[in-house]
């Protein structure tokens, strides 16, 4: 059986946003873009544990 993965496309539209005046929208784009910064940081900080 075939295992299945889900993507949550909200982030990558986020990541991908042009400057906008709604604000809601800004920050959610600054909270996705911080996350995802933080997340290649712990990634970066495990994979070095490794070796």
């Amino acid at each position: 059986m075939a295992e299945t993965v889900y993507l949550e496309t909200s982030i990558f539209g986020y990541l991908t946003a042009r400057p906008s005046q709604n604000l809601i929208l800004v920050a959610n784009v600054e909270v996705t873009r911080e996350w995802w910064q933080l997340q290649k940081i712990i990634s970066n900080s495990m994979s070095l544990k490794l070796f």
